[in-house]
């Protein structure tokens, strides 16, 4: 009976996520709505695509993820703290019912408000592994036959500069600006119709400059995946490692894993404990004799792993040395 109720509860949660939150928030942009699919399967079949130019939209096209918070939650804790991060969990619900714009707008705030310019890093330090991590094979098999490329992107320019520059190599990246305070980031986007218009005007250069124009956006919808898997005898799938243009350096990040909002979740619930634990590894380390701290540490989860030149050590200690070796966390 119990464990009928916990399927019963988790069916009703999975329900309520993907058809009252994932689905109202992330498919709800006015403008992404009466877009059409863009005929991936011609650009596959096309042999030379570099006299083109392509313009290609990165949360749609080239990202395979259809959410955006993970990306600024790992914005607020690398570079804002635990407490910010907390907050954008917190308020994470009431994002998710508002527009596509005005949820951009308070992630981008939270995230960003008060973050001195100067000591900003995670944009090119953190993001790029998760994001080389999101991006799909087919779409960047296009991108690397085509001539000039142009991402433009929703997203604050400072989050994706580093990522499409630095590891895509893509030429020309368009993402949002943000007003500065006193070289502190004040956490307002500019303007939506002045990025539009920088955009419209970029776009008129590359007809004069080149004529071969190749704009590319909204497939990264689940249906149209689906569909180009179904037609098209294509899936959709990730950019093996073995594949990025450049080695992946990635060496500041506190988080090993991708903050979904479930990720997310169980973060939070888990420090409480491992406060407390950590707390009590510490106090019985200091004051318990070696006898009993070892066995307790041991039992906790905690690991040792003691390496010991044999050169340095007299052949009296070889014989009285011994390894532990405490179990790990189950």
């Amino acid at each position: 009976m119990s464990g009928n109720k916990v399927s019963i509860f988790q069916g009703l949660f999975l329900f309520f996520y993907r058809f009252f939150i994932h689905r109202r928030w992330f498919h709800r942009n006015p403008k992404q709505k009466h877009q059409k699919s863009p005929s991936h399967h011609g650009l596959h079949q096309a042999h030379d695509l570099s006299p083109h130019t392509l313009i290609f939209n990165v949360e749609r096209v080239l990202l395979k993820s259809n959410t955006l918070f993970p990306y600024f939650m790992l914005v607020a804790f690398e570079a804002g703290g635990v407490i910010r991060s907390f907050l954008l969990f917190i308020l994470y619900p009431f994002i998710s019912l508002m527009s596509y714009e005005l949820g951009m707008k308070t992630m981008v705030m939270v995230s960003f408000f008060g973050i001195k310019k100067e000591k900003f890093l995670v944009g090119k330090s953190v993001l790029p592994k998760y994001f080389l991590e999101d991006v799909g094979l087919e779409m960047f098999e296009v991108l690397k036959r085509g001539g000039k490329r142009v991402g433009v992107s929703d997203l604050p320019q400072v989050m994706i500069d580093g990522f499409l520059g630095d590891y895509l190599g893509i030429e020309v990246v368009v993402g949002r600006e943000m007003k500065m305070i006193g070289g502190y980031y004040s956490g307002i986007l500019e303007d939506k119709k002045k990025h539009e218009f920088y955009l419209g005007e970029l776009v008129q250069e590359e007809k004069l400059s080149s004529g071969h124009v190749i704009g590319i956006t909204s497939y990264n919808l689940p249906s149209h995946r689906s569909l180009f898997s179904q037609f098209c005898q294509k899936s959709w799938q990730t950019l093996p490692r073995n594949q990025y243009p450049k080695p992946l350096i990635f060496h500041d990040g506190r988080l090993a894993i991708k903050p979904t909002p479930i990720n997310t979740l169980a973060l939070f619930m888990w420090a409480p404990f491992a406060a407390v634990l950590a707390t009590a590894r510490v106090v019985a380390g200091l004051n318990l004799p070696y006898s009993l701290a070892i066995p307790f540490l041991a039992f906790s989860g905690f690991r040792l792993t003691l390496t010991v030149n044999n050169n340095l050590i007299s052949p009296d200690q070889k014989e009285e040395r011994r390894t532990l070796k405490p179990s790990p966390i189950a």
